[in-house]
């Protein structure tokens, strides 16, 4: 098991391959992923963003026994409303955990035009590097 915190990183600029194209994301392992697609959430770029999931990835909120998104075009949908909606979003990786394929993050969710703020706990389930699976908390 891997702990970091911080998340020093993830304000930074997504990493780019050669001819500035985005790094092959089974070329790194499940952190990684994860932490790029905080980076594209950060700069609100949707097509970035979807590149870290699976085709057939789903978003739940377990606590509230919701399916939010099922497959890469209804998670491109949500996001693309949260991202046009709030200008303003940013999440602020607290800490990390890293076990196997999974990632959990503790972070602050900011620039939410309808709630401001809120703390939220994120699991990453990552398989040949894409994210197959995420919990929302």
């Amino acid at each position: 098991m891997l702990l970091r915190d911080g998340g020093r990183d993830a304000g930074r600029t997504p990493t780019a391959g050669r001819h500035g194209q985005p790094m092959s994301d089974a070329a790194i392992g499940p952190e990684a992923v994860v932490m790029r697609q905080v980076e594209f959430y950060n700069a609100r770029n949707l097509e970035g963003f979807l590149s870290t999931y699976h085709e057939d990835a789903v978003i739940e909120r377990p606590s509230q026994g919701v399916v939010v998104a099922r497959g890469r075009r209804a998670i491109r949908e949500g996001f693309a409303k949260l991202f046009a909606a709030n200008s303003a979003l940013h999440c602020a990786v607290d800490a990390r955990i890293v076990k196997g394929d999974f990632v959990a993050i503790s972070e602050k969710i900011t620039g939410l035009a309808a709630e401001g703020a809120r703390d939220a706990l994120a699991i990453y389930e990552v398989k040949d590097g894409l994210i197959s699976r995420v919990w929302f908390f």
